[in-house]
């Protein structure tokens, strides 16, 4: 287990003691020789990988996602992890291997085939992606699709397109699809397009678009 305690002296004592850099952690190895031929499920190294990532310890995640795979060879969560780690790395290539190996193993997951239309996104395969993106929009109460295909419309510097796929699909649903709207935000203001991504609107879209 992994205990969060605030930096404040009456918990110095206990983090001194027990106190873990996550910087410089590493994960005890796993004795898969031990392990033998039992099939084992991994799921503290892919616990583990799944916080690591989360909070930004990518090569962490990655190496835990490793052990996890050296267990369970078909690890749909520990495929997934990594590639959620190249893809915020920019290295859409592998996170398409990664992701289309956790698709593999479940195509029924959502996260997954989101995951795996946005590497497609990132390799420039717009067609691929808007593919996956119509099975999305099979899928009723999620804005995954929508998200996709406002990326796609983006990355074509169709910013006006993309602006009204967030507000007619994406605003309405999920929490009123805040992520996604700063997402396809910073995205416009990548590629120097500024004004689309401060554009005024409903106060919640225009505060999700005005990022520092």
């Amino acid at each position: 287990g992994l205990v969060f305690l605030r930096d404040i002296p009456e918990h110095q004592e206990l983090i001194g003691k027990c106190g873990i850099d996550l910087a410089r952690w590493k994960a005890p190895p796993c004795d898969v020789a031990r392990i033998g031929a039992a099939k084992v499920v991994p799921y503290r190294q892919v616990s583990r990988a799944v916080v690591l990532e989360r909070m930004g310890y990518l090569d962490q995640a990655l190496a835990e996602a490793d052990a996890a795979l050296a267990i369970l060879s078909t690890s749909r969560e520990a495929f997934e992890v990594k590639g959620k780690v190249y893809s915020e790395r920019k290295d859409y290539a592998r996170a398409f291997e990664n992701y289309r190996l956790a698709f593999l193993q479940e195509p029924a997951d959502i996260g997954v085939r989101r995951g795996l239309a946005l590497a497609y996104v990132g390799l420039g395969d717009y067609d691929r992606a808007l593919a996956q993106a119509a099975r999305l929009d099979e899928v009723p109460g999620t804005v995954s699709g929508s998200y996709v295909r406002a990326k796609v419309a983006a990355k074509k510097k169709q910013y006006q397109k993309a602006y009204d796929i967030l507000i007619r699909h994406i605003f309405p649903l999920e929490n009123r699809g805040v992520d996604e709207m700063i997402a396809i935000g910073d995205l416009c203001a990548e590629q120097g397009a500024d004004d689309w991504a401060a554009l005024p609107a409903p106060r919640s879209l225009a505060e999700a678009f005005d990022r520092p």
